[in-house]
């Protein structure tokens, strides 16, 4: 999530100097007990590791008294027949995407959160595309008002930041206790804060941030 400059910033050097090659060790390492010769194996080794087990073992953590939580997408058999398919069909979803258009074509032409467009052509599709290439060409022609329409995002967490959860966010990451943790340099936390609620968008940053320190008040404060 961070990357240079403000990389070199945002450590204090002690804390710099105790972790040293640390991160890229256990990267280095958690590749090799994949034991996965190509990308597709290997993203989907981290997927059901790594991803899916935090998000089913941990995101559902205030509904569990509710619900019972399944996970079907990691079910044995299921799991083995997709490691028997070819990892170009696994990427980007391309095999769902396929099973999708044959047996579902009607949904298939709702355009995909994830593009914009429907993932099967169709005349929507067709409109969407042309729409945008208009306005792409009307923007390269100098008129300021032409909206490129990019997809919105799922979750808006960088204006949430900025409005709605600013006290909380200021409020959790510029209290005297969270930054003596003997991590960070305050003044890099203060600058980070600062830049985001005047319009950079570091939603992802300060999310690190913030589950960081919400994990030590849980567990150590």
């Amino acid at each position: 999530m961070f990357r240079h400059p403000k990389q070199d910033t945002l450590y204090l050097e002690d804390f710099k100097r105790s972790i040293d090659t640390a991160f890229d060790d256990s990267f280095s390492a958690m590749v090799g007990e994949a034991r996965a010769t190509q990308l597709g194996n290997w993203i989907d080794n981290q997927y059901l590791n790594q991803r899916s087990r935090r998000f089913t073992k941990n995101g559902d953590e205030l509904i569990r008294s509710q619900v019972i939580c399944r996970s079907i997408f990691a079910d044995k058999d299921l799991v083995e027949f997709i490691l028997a398919v070819p990892p170009g069909f696994r990427l980007d979803r391309a095999l769902f995407q396929l099973a999708l258009i044959q047996l579902f074509n009607k949904m298939a032409k709702v355009p995909w959160a994830k593009t914009g467009y429907p993932i099967t052509p169709c005349f929507r599709d067709l409109g969407l595309r042309f729409q945008q290439q208009f306005r792409w060409t009307l923007k390269s022609k100098g008129i300021p008002w032409v909206d490129l329409h990019r997809p919105r995002p799922y979750v808006d967490y960088n204006n949430w930041m900025r409005n709605s959860l600013r006290p909380w966010v200021e409020g959790t990451l510029l209290n005297k206790h969270s930054l003596a943790r003997g991590y960070f340099n305050p003044d890099s936390i203060k600058n980070l804060v600062s830049e985001h609620m005047a319009g950079a968008d570091y939603a992802s940053k300060l999310g690190v941030l913030l589950t960081l320190e919400l994990w030590h008040k849980k567990y150590l404060d």
